[in-house]
């Protein structure tokens, strides 16, 4: 589309077929300098005599370098010379124009468009058209950094468009997770203490926390103060011997304590006491002595089962744990294994 300029009217400082020179305006016009032409930019334009016998229509680029509009055959639209450049007797007029095809028609379905600088856009008019700033600035202003419940509306999105296709978050959640595997990542569910101890699931993860109250994160302390051919008798630190608490069962608890021997007594029982001695100072273990009853070897089948004290059920690096033997059956029992459970609480 060429362009126009405002009140350009000037006599050529040429005449033939060569470029139009920028002359001489028409007294109340100007010339092309004078006019603002812009150089390579195209322009309308009528050329013609005095007498208007010589006439030509068409559309010149403008060249600064030269102060020429320059002009060819295949830009002549019409002509008294067949369509093609006039070989003009003298210097013609040339008039810059605005030919129809020059010309947007400025109608929308019948309706006059204008023109509307506003950023909001309140108006909302079906026919005028937003400045390039208006356009921006409601860009801008309207479109969203992030998409919460604040700002969306309407029914579920689907995954397909970046949303989970749900209208809560749980079943939000369901959509989207996948199981986790050995070779794919995913979702995994935190196994329990029992789920651990049991150790059979294939699909639960283990924490530091479920082992740790777990079977496998208790540690079993043997005791044998007498051999298998010995009698048991009574007496503090049975056998002679105790057990040193170390650095890697500082802070566990005593939860757990059981007793056997490899003949059993008859008549009475044999009862036995865990006694913890910290910094020189003794506490017995257990509120309820572990007792291995009349003909019986083992203190599981005991009529009344240990009790651990849950005050001092605790045990520190150097402590040392000792056993008591406090009655023993008439007719005395051979042998004696205590095990000691202990465990991080």
């Amino acid at each position: 589309m060429a362009k126009a300029l405002n009140r350009c009217y000037f006599t050529a400082g040429s005449s033939g077929t060569a470029h139009f020179d920028d002359g001489t305006a028409v007294q109340g016009f100007r010339n092309l300098s004078d006019a603002g032409a812009q150089n390579g930019v195209a322009y309308s334009y009528v050329a013609e005599n005095a007498a208007r016998t010589e006439v030509e229509m068409g559309v010149a680029t403008y060249n600064s370098g030269t102060g020429q509009l320059e002009r060819a055959d295949a830009d002549v639209e019409w002509s008294t010379n067949g369509n093609d450049r006039v070989n003009f007797s003298n210097p013609p007029f040339v008039l810059i124009v605005r030919r129809a095809q020059d010309v947007v028609e400025n109608t929308l379905n019948g309706n006059q468009i204008t023109v509307i600088d506003e950023d909001d856009m309140a108006s909302d008019s079906a026919t005028a058209v937003p400045t390039q700033q208006s356009t921006k600035a409601y860009i801008a202003a309207t479109t969203l950094s992030t998409v919460n419940n604040s700002n969306w509306s309407g029914t579920a999105l689907a995954i397909e468009n970046g949303g989970t296709g749900q209208t809560s978050a749980a079943n939000a959640f369901s959509a989207l997770k996948q199981a986790a595997t050995q070779s794919e990542t995913g979702v995994v569910e935190l196994a329990i203490a029992s789920e651990v101890t049991t150790g059979t699931d294939t699909s639960r993860a283990i924490t530091p926390d479920a082992l740790a109250g777990s079977d496998y994160g208790k540690s079993i302390v043997p005791f044998q103060p007498f051999s298998a051919t010995d009698d048991v008798v009574t007496g503090d630190g049975a056998g002679g011997v105790f057990f040193r608490v170390p650095a890697e069962l500082n802070g566990y608890n005593l939860v757990g304590v059981a007793a056997a021997v490899v003949t059993a007594g008859t008549t009475g029982t044999t009862n036995i006491q865990v006694r913890r001695v910290r910094s020189g100072s003794p506490a017995d273990m257990l509120s309820t002595k572990i007792t291995i009853d009349s003909g019986e070897t083992d203190s599981s089948t005991a009529a009344t089962a240990a009790v651990i004290n849950g005050t001092n059920a605790d045990v520190n690096t150097a402590d040392k744990i000792f056993i008591d033997v406090d009655a023993v059956s008439t007719t005395k029992p051979k042998g004696l294994q205590i095990l000691l459970t202990f465990q991080k609480p």
